[in-house]
């Protein structure tokens, strides 16, 4: 079977040779404990733990250029003021009060946890194998929830409380409570009719709207809360509300047009009727975790930025407004294009389709499909009739010798459209990878049982 990477953009571009992704500059950055104007956010260090080899460190690893890496990838704080830090590479969390590491919860049976919550005076932590631990504060494991199959196939944006439930807010705003058995996640109106609550029970979602605008509204639309962007509107997602029913929303923009892809986050608050009365810019960062932002019930929020350096949590104050740095970045950038000679016939097009996802969501997806594993089966070979694949339906080589039953790892792409030598899934209802990848039986057609399936516009990535 040909493999051909079938493309669900959200960026597009266009380029005559390689390009690189830029956050921040360093030299354009604040003192992140000053503000350069009264009106403008104070973020203040409250811990910064470093990256290296000692017991009381975070290990972090940057694969290449380009790329956000791994790491701590979440954080949580506790109503005292504790942090807890999920050293994800390590599988543990650094239990951290008053700017220093006091102990270490290690974790047994986590693959990479991605994300950690502090609720019910227990830490509930969302593995990558989609599984939910809930661990006492003195790390003790009390119980182990899996994610429902119907929800494999989303990306799981965090773990959160609603009216006192442990719920996974997932893409497009589905929620659903750990404590739920999963058969009772069957029936579309429930996906219809969901979306992250407020303390006020009101439901919220967000979509893109265009490549300048966003929109983030209660599924009554009482509440509508246009997002818009000077450059390049890249996400907008809800990671959270205080007890005052405030919406926090964080925000990536995007310089255009740049001969380097350059963006910029901002946390931005919004009250109940849907006015800004808060806003902060990230600083520098190198990696963008899971979970960057804590919002707790009190409002208090806190950064978690990674670097080659160190993992530093802020606390932040937030401003009536902000300073952009991406007109500067671009005309900085320009600059140096044209001064490299070798780039001088580079040409970027930023170009939109459908509804784009943020980057911690592509990233997770991406690895979602590298860690997928499923079961090879010998009549994946064959045609419904019976016959043998045709000679040009060429296997790639890492199924080549497969032998009947074995776990394979890692998704087998096909021509754009196809799943199988006879089925396709262009204009298919196919909601999962499990339900995608299917073989011909002599009785009827059978889906695979895979350990890890995502939705339909993620499969074409």
């Amino acid at each position: 079977m040909k493999a051909k990477l079938s493309l669900f953009v959200c960026l597009f571009v266009l380029v005559l040779c390689p390009i690189h992704t830029t956050f921040a500059d360093a030299s354009l950055s604040p003192n992140p404990s000053t503000s350069s104007s009264p009106d403008q956010a104070i973020l203040t260090v409250v811990a910064s733990i470093p990256v290296g080899e000692k017991i009381s460190h975070v290990k972090t690893v940057f694969n290449r250029e380009g790329s956000t890496g791994q790491g701590p990838e979440s954080f949580t704080v506790s109503n005292d003021g504790t942090i807890y830090l999920l050293d994800s590479l390590q599988n543990r969390v650094l239990v951290i009060q008053n700017g220093t590491v006091n102990r270490i919860i290690y974790l047994s049976n986590t693959f990479y946890p991605q994300d950690i919550l502090f609720a019910k005076n227990r830490l509930y932590i969302l593995d990558s194998n989609l599984s939910i631990f809930e661990v006492t504060i003195d790390g003790q494991t009390t119980k182990i929830y899996s994610v429902p199959e119907a929800l494999k196939g989303r990306y799981i944006h965090k773990l959160a409380e609603e009216k006192g439930e442990i719920v996974i807010w997932t893409e497009d705003y589905f929620v659903f409570p750990i404590e739920k058995h999963e058969n009772q996640f069957v029936n579309l109106d429930f996906l219809k009719n969901s979306g992250v609550q407020d303390e006020e029970g009101r439901k919220f979602r967000g979509k893109w709207i265009d490549f300048k605008h966003g929109m983030i509204s209660s599924i009554d639309h009482s509440v509508e809360i246009p997002i818009e962007t000077e450059q390049v509107f890249g996400s907008a997602t809800i990671v959270g509300f205080d007890r005052q029913s405030n919406i926090y929303v964080l925000v990536e923009e995007i310089a255009d047009p740049a001969p380097t892809i350059i963006t910029e986050v901002t946390l931005r608050k919004y009250n109940k009727k849907g006015q800004m009365i808060g806003v902060s810019k990230f600083p520098l960062f190198e990696m963008l975790p899971h979970k960057p932002v804590e919002i707790t019930k009190n409002g208090d929020v806190y950064f978690l930025i990674i670097t080659h350096q160190a993992a530093t949590i802020y606390k932040v104050q937030l401003g009536k407004n902000y300073i952009s740095s991406l007109p500067f970045l671009r005309q900085k950038y320009l600059r140096q294009f044209k001064e490299n000679k070798e780039e001088k016939n580079v040409r970027i097009l930023a170009t939109y389709i459908g509804n784009p996802y943020s980057r911690a969501t592509t990233r997770s997806r991406a690895y979602q499909m590298a860690d997928f594993t499923w079961t090879w089966n010998n009549n994946f070979d064959y045609l419904p009739d019976g016959t043998y694949r045709p000679n040009d339906a060429t296997k790639p080589s890492q199924l080549q010798n497969v032998s009947n039953g074995s776990t394979l790892k890692g998704i087998p792409y096909h021509w754009g459209g196809w799943d199988s030598l006879w089925s396709r899934s262009d204009g298919s209802p196919w909601t999962d990878f499990s339900s995608a990848l299917t073989y011909w039986s002599k009785k009827e057609k059978k889906d695979l049982s895979l350990a890890t399936c995502i939705h339909q516009k993620v499969f074409h990535i």
